[in-house]
């Protein structure tokens, strides 16, 4: 069962990162995050006009994407929770540098 809308979004609740994500970006990753699982909902927005947000779609939101004074969508994504690290995942080798 997944927990109310409230208790995802509120203080202290939240892991995020911000700042200007270059166009055309499809992935953003947020590091250094416990094992364990959580409810996971993603947001993006435009300060350029028409200014805009979308929010993964839960149960709820809908009250609080009303708040927003500019257009709001709610996005369908695959799946709410997430569980660290995924099973099966390796992990890896101490010392390992995948960039070089």
């Amino acid at each position: 069962m997944l927990p109310p809308i409230e208790d995802t979004i509120g203080p202290g609740q939240t892991i995020y990162e911000t700042g200007v994500i270059p166009t055309g970006t499809t992935v953003q990753t947020v590091t250094g995050i416990p094992d364990g699982a959580y409810v996971v909902l993603a947001s993006c927005g435009s300060l350029d006009e028409p200014m805009s947000m979308w929010a993964s779609d839960y149960p709820g939101l809908e009250t609080y994407l009303a708040m927003f004074p500019f257009t709001t969508y709610a996005v369908q994504q695959a799946s709410w929770v997430v569980t660290l690290p995924a099973a099966g995942a390796p992990a890896a080798a101490p010392g390992v540098n995948f960039g070089s």
